[in-house]
């Protein structure tokens, strides 16, 4: 687990009888490993070809809609890792983001003030792993 949230666990066990014994938990499992695989793609080059600000308002984005709030506990330095860039940077890009009124930031705690600035500043990643993840998950 990389952000902190609300989480539902399983024995191993259960969850192969679960697995062996149910089609459509197979299906599901298979489309949720699909859109994972391809989303990992998309960061992949999203990390080769966009800059630092796009990226972070992507990941942003994400996270948010991983945990389902607009309030994430995440520290510059855990931010720096994820977006392979230095915690100072981080820094600078929070900064950003504050003065456009995207987010607000303070000791290891953002809130997306306006997801519809961080939807402009963000890659068109952001769009594409959206569109896969609906695509794949409605199905």
């Amino acid at each position: 687990m990389q952000i902190a949230g609300r989480f539902l666990t399983m024995a191993a066990p259960k969850f192969e009888l679960a697995t062996a014994t149910s089609t459509p938990i197979r299906e599901m499992i298979i489309r949720y490993t699909e859109v994972l695989w391809g989303q990992a793609q998309q960061t992949a080059a999203c990390n080769a070809v966009h800059d630092a600000s796009s990226r972070l308002c992507r990941w942003l984005l994400q996270s948010a809609k991983s945990v389902g709030s607009d309030q994430l506990a995440l520290t510059q330095e855990f931010i720096g890792q994820m977006l392979g860039v230095r915690r100072t940077t981080v820094t600078l890009l929070a900064q950003h983001l504050q003065r456009t009124g995207a987010i607000s930031y303070r000791r290891g705690k953002i809130s997306i003030l306006s997801r519809s600035t961080l939807e402009d500043c963000a890659c068109e990643c952001h769009t594409v792993m959206q569109h896969l993840q609906n695509e794949k998950l409605a199905s």
